[in-house]
């Protein structure tokens, strides 16, 4: 966590880790702060600038990675006459998203791998995030256009890549394909003897019926398989 952009607005105007590392920091509260409880927008800020803040909420006011590729597109463009920047990421070049990392917050994210505990009792199942792409109650469907109750909440997450953990300690009750309803791959973690947690469209099984698991414990990976638009973590 350092920087000297900020400050200074060119590389290498710290000579002292301590101060930049404290100028990082105090940057990082910032963006934090004008996020308004965006953690992804404050992460990539964090490597983009706060302007990065302004042209998301001039258009779809939340962070996503193609606002950010778009960003970086056009800030690449006003400055690559000076030299200062080049493509970190040789498949960007194509779309001139040059500047900064448009992968930075999956970069980041990539080593938040543990759960988020909420009110000391139930966890969150996805790494890094408490952003939601589909809440809980009726929806009009994103296949079948049809409106219609939607059982769970979708957590955003990186398909193959984001770990899903075990909401609470418990044991496996079914850990398979279920094709008939349209989950995928689906964990179901029995939680006593009237609670049930399932965790959906996941792209690979890290547990098997039977096995007892621990809050926080790997169940799966990220995925689309199953009726699944995208790779949100169904929960």
């Amino acid at each position: 966590m350092q920087d000297s952009e900020s400050l200074c607005g060119s590389v290498g105007c710290f000579d002292d880790p301590e101060l930049s590392i404290k100028q990082g920091v105090k940057y990082f509260s910032g963006v934090i702060e004008r996020a308004d409880g965006d953690n992804k927008l404050a992460l990539q800020s964090y490597n983009f600038g706060g302007g990065f803040i302004d042209y998301v909420i001039e258009r779809e006011g939340s962070y996503s990675q193609e606002l950010a590729i778009d960003f970086s597109a056009m800030k690449y463009e006003e400055l690559s006459h000076t030299g200062n920047y080049s493509c970190i990421h040789p498949e960007m070049l194509p779309k001139w998203a040059c500047y900064g990392d448009v992968f930075y917050v999956d970069n980041v994210l990539r080593y938040y791998d543990y759960a988020v505990a909420v009110d000391g009792e139930f966890a969150v199942p996805v790494q890094g995030g408490l952003n939601t792409t589909s809440n809980y109650g009726m929806r009009t469907h994103p296949i079948s256009g049809e409106v219609d109750m939607h059982k769970g909440m979708d957590f955003d997450c990186v398909g193959n890549v984001t770990p899903i953990f075990a909401a609470q300690s418990g044991k496996v009750v079914y850990s398979q394909f279920q094709g008939a309803a349209g989950y995928g791959n689906l964990v179901m973690i029995q939680h006593g003897d009237q609670l049930i947690t399932g965790y959906a469209h996941l792209s690979s099984l890290s547990v098997d019926a039977g096995d007892t698991v621990k809050q926080g414990q790997k169940v799966g990976v990220c995925g689309t398989t199953g009726s699944s638009t995208g790779p949100p973590s169904p929960f």
